[in-house]
């Protein structure tokens, strides 16, 4: 699964890298940050970050957000499964996006 989701995230950054996202353009550096991000959130590694999962990376380094609010911005991005607490390395890096957005307007 772990190669998957490796083939499955490159794919994603190639396309991010030759697209004009309506959220704005990365450059490598910042992909492989998020990239970097992403596998500290997954932490069991089935490239997919639970709720869960980011609420313990993100209170460990002092955002503490309650679960809706969580769930919030996860769903502003696109969560995946049937639970809708689940989120790929594509809506992660959307919802970072969003989330600077939101903390930086300008």
């Amino acid at each position: 699964r772990e190669l998957a989701v490796t083939d499955e995230r490159e794919s994603f950054m190639e396309e991010y890298r030759n697209s004009d996202a309506s959220t704005g353009s990365f450059t490598n550096t910042q992909l492989e940050e998020f990239t970097g991000a992403f596998e500290l959130f997954d932490a069991d590694k089935d490239g997919i970050v639970s709720a869960e999962e980011m609420a313990q990376v993100l209170d460990s380094i002092g955002h503490n957000h309650t679960k809706e609010e969580l769930l919030g911005m996860m769903k502003k991005a696109g969560t995946v499964g049937d639970d809708g607490e689940k989120i790929d390395f594509e809506g992660f890096v959307r919802m970072m996006t969003l989330w600077v957005q939101e903390l930086d307007p300008s």
